[in-house]
């Protein structure tokens, strides 16, 4: 909030971010109350935040949590359920909560071309999505590497050439390119988590510097802009403000 406020007094335009709220912070009565009393008192939040709650938090959320997401929905705030698709998954949690936006979990998406029965199951999923109002978002480049050698979270050694391919991946499941999908995605994310760290200060998501990051970040940014204004781009997820130096690159 503090970051857009000092945009709006230089004059320029606020930029959504989205918190993620985890089962914990759920259970934390006092971090609930500080949100409530926090969110009523900004003007223009809606524009400012969004709220992303995973879906394993999701299906072990009480009456309380209810309310409060109720509350936030009434201040204007987008709600946004993430990994849909996971173990945890279950059709009752898009009854009992209006979301905005749902994020598919990338575990069905690399499944694409590969299975016909999760090809439906996305299909159907994102028609379910827009059927209730809510969007979906796809999430351009690698989610998390744990294991030891990273493959996937280095930094491109082409970032046009990278943004190119994501033209291409968007132009695949929106438009039909190459026998593909009219799947009409409007929001598209830009990477995961380029700030986060490990218990030994190592980054499973982002092999490469902040600077690097930014550089990046902007060539596929403009470049998929130019070719798709029409859509929602944007990204990408941060861990918080625990690494500044991400945020200020």
């Amino acid at each position: 909030l503090d970051f857009n406020n000092r945009r709006l007094e230089n004059g320029k335009e606020s930029i959504p971010c989205s918190v993620n709220l985890s089962r914990v912070d759920f259970y934390d009565t006092n971090l609930m109350e500080l949100l409530k009393v926090t969110l009523k008192n900004q003007k223009n939040v809606s524009k400012m935040l969004k709220l992303e709650i995973t879906e394993s938090a999701y299906a072990t959320l009480e009456a309380g949590a209810f309310s409060f997401l109720e509350e936030m929905h009434k201040l204007k705030l987008s709600i946004m359920l993430d990994d849909f698709g996971s173990g945890m998954s279950s059709l009752s949690t898009l009854e009992l909560c209006d979301f905005d936006t749902i994020k598919l979990d990338m575990g069905f998406i690399r499944k694409i071309g590969k299975s016909k029965k999760v090809e439906a199951i996305i299909r159907h999923t994102i028609g379910m999505a827009h059927d209730m109002g809510a969007k979906v978002v796809y999430r351009l480049g690698s989610k998390i590497e744990h294991e030891f050698k990273k493959y996937n979270t280095r930094p491109p050694k082409d970032y046009y050439k990278w943004a190119r391919i994501c033209e291409h991946i968007i132009r695949h499941y929106n438009e039909g390119w190459a026998d593909g999908f009219h799947y009409d995605i409007e929001y598209w994310e830009i990477w995961n988590e380029p700030d986060c760290r490990n218990a030994d200060g190592s980054n499973p998501c982002w092999q490469g510097t902040p600077e690097e990051f930014a550089e990046f970040f902007a060539v596929a940014f403009k470049y998929l802009k130019e070719k798709f204004p029409h859509l929602k781009i944007g990204g990408p997820a941060l861990t918080g403000s625990r690494h500044p130096e991400v945020i200020e690159a």
